[in-house]
């Protein structure tokens, strides 16, 4: 490309008009008599564009003594001449133009320069026809992508070899254009530190440099999924003189490829749910998982089972802590890239209020296990209507036998004509109905423990009294029962023992996870240990309510069970392992 920037100069006879330069006039060689001068400037723009100055460059004249090169005028700015006249005395002249400055190195500054021999004759006019050319050297760098994913720093340094002579391309700078004066050679050296913290440097030399040639740098990782490839710097010479290409490898460095990509995470309180994928054709070596604390450098190794579904593959880490900011990465092992990685934070593992049962307090003739029934009152039982005539409280708090501090003592008794089962649940008696009552089922709740851990003890009775439809469970021994649901119920859940509105776990849809052990023998006087395992039946749904459930009775919602079963409970809590 030509962009043509042509300037007429016309020199005319001192005694016709003044001369305007930015120099008094110096007497060159001859006799002494003026000539004219026509001075046409042009500029080449082959190898980059002027920027500075886009379609209408300055440039600025020299002219110089052809014998001993003293510098008779200079224009600083071309443009001022174009109408006025400039004459010189008659001999040979160097006339130069420039554009931009002659420096060792910059960014975005290229320099052109053009010259041009004139004999001035006196009385006659003289013509220098001078073309701008770029006299430095331009000089670009890329990476490729492999090279991005690789290494976590990198920064190539040109430089011709004089003093002041080097750019460092890195950055904002890595994607600019270095401009350099021409000294035959140009130097290179590439630092890089990769994934893994390690640095590596190399240098080496381009020869044969001469002004307006463009070298593009270019450094790419070869070697695909090998432990170890060859980072070659690939130089392309662009320029009207010449036109060469040459690859020069310069060090081999450990590789990492692109086989997997980490996937999405379901986080829990203390385990996550973790899944990846890889990208090549069979699984690749070493596939698998890494996480740690996102305020931690250390990548911990999952060492758990994996599961696969095409190319998809899945693991649970466990070992986690609640309410903290962590990070994972599918990884293998050629692909282990700190940019793959995924943050999440773990749920909170909170328990239930007074889950020791050690709290009670006595509303009149109701027993709860409760610290007051104002915002701690998050416990019920079947107290309430039991005691619709008198105190009868078949839930109560226990001092003495317990496994610490207190305990809850439930025993089924017969009350106002009705099995009332001994009970406690995470709810709200609501109120009496005919012979049964209305109970609301349920807290607030949005945590997903695993399981539920605590102690019990229990001396059945045998069942004395019954209500359809269990009739023939007469005389056979009780059965106690503790049961946990969480649920996304969007309010609590009504139960009516009137009118036969039960929860029933295996048909209702809002449950998300269930447990529950039944008790069908005697403890002898002691405590025994139990832990409920939570059944997910969705692993992505978060609860809204928790139920709890401990009963002396299974059957007691149905008016059904022994009088006297005795059951005690202490010291539950939730595990989230």
């Amino acid at each position: 490309m030509k962009n043509m920037l042509k300037v007429s100069v016309i020199a005319l006879m001192a005694s016709a008009v003044a001369v305007s330069c930015s120099h008094n006039d110096v007497l060159g060689p001859g006799s002494g008599e003026k000539g004219f001068l026509r001075l046409n400037i042009s500029s080449d723009l082959t190898v980059t564009e002027v920027k500075a100055q886009e379609d209408d460059p300055t440039f600025k004249v020299v002219i110089k003594n052809y014998e001993n090169g003293v510098i008779v005028k200079t224009i600083e700015d071309h443009h001022t001449i174009m109408d006025e006249p400039v004459s010189l005395t008659e001999g040979k002249y160097i006339v130069e133009a420039t554009n931009g400055e002659d420096v060792e190195a910059a960014f975005d500054a290229p320099y052109y320069k053009g010259a041009d021999t004139v004999d001035v004759v006196a009385g006659e006019s003289a013509y220098a026809d001078i073309v701008c050319t770029l006299a430095n050297v331009k000089a670009t760098v890329t990476v490729s992508e492999n090279v991005r994913i690789n290494f976590t720093e990198y920064s190539v340094t040109v430089s011709n070899g004089n003093e002041g002579g080097s750019l460092v391309y890195a950055g904002e700078t890595l994607a600019s254009e270095g401009y350099f004066k021409c000294t035959g050679t140009l130097n290179w050296t590439i630092d890089l530190v990769n994934t893994d913290g390690d640095r590596f440097s190399q240098s080496g030399e381009v020869s044969d440099v001469e002004p307006r040639d463009h070298y593009k740098f270019s450094f790419d990782v070869e070697g695909g999924t090998s432990t170890s490839g060859g980072l070659a710097l690939k130089v392309t010479v662009d320029g009207t003189l010449n036109d060469k290409e040459h690859i020069i490898d310069i060090i081999d460095l450990p590789v990492q490829s692109v086989e997997v990509t980490t996937g999405s995470v379901n986080p829990w309180a203390m385990f996550a749910y973790v899944n990846g994928e890889y990208t090549t054709e069979s699984a690749p070596e070493g596939l698998g998982f890494q996480y740690r604390k996102a305020s931690e450098t250390e990548w911990t190794d999952f060492a758990g089972e994996i599961s696969y579904e095409g190319k998809t593959f899945s693991a649970r880490i466990t070992g986690l802590e609640p309410e903290t900011l962590y990070e994972f990465r599918a990884v293998s092992a050629q692909d282990r890239r700190e940019d793959n990685a995924v943050q999440f934070t773990t749920e909170a593992a909170d328990q239930l209020p007074n889950f020791n049962f050690d709290s009670w307090y006595k509303d009149g003739k109701n027993w709860y296990a409760n610290a007051d029934m104002g915002d701690n009152y998050f416990w019920d039982s079947g107290n309430k209507g039991a005691n619709t005539l008198s105190e009868v409280n078949p839930t109560s708090p226990e001092e003495t036998f317990v496994v610490s501090g207190k305990a809850v003592r439930m025993e089924s008794k017969y009350v106002i004509l009705a099995f009332a089962g001994g009970n406690i649940y995470s709810g709200s008696f609501g109120s009496v109905s005919g012979l049964g009552a209305s109970i609301n089922f349920g807290r607030p709740y949005t945590c997903r423990p695993t399981a539920l851990h605590g102690w019990y003890s229990y001396a059945p009775k045998a069942i004395d009294k019954v209500k359809a439809p269990y009739e023939d469970l007469k005389g056979t021994m009780d059965v106690g029962k503790i049961y946990v649901a969480l649920t996304d119920w969007s309010s609590p859940f009504n139960v009516n023992t009137n009118t036969g509105t039960f929860f029933v776990p295996d048909e209702d849809p809002a449950v998300i996870a269930y447990g529950e052990l039944e008790i069908p023998e005697n403890s002898n006087g002691e405590y025994k240990e139990f832990t409920i395992d939570l059944e997910y039946r969705d692993l992505e749904r978060i609860p809204t309510h928790v139920l709890v459930v401990a009963t002396a009775s299974k059957y007691a919602d149905y008016f059904t069970g022994g009088v006297g079963s005795t059951m005690y409970i202490d010291e539950f809590e939730f595990l989230f392992e």
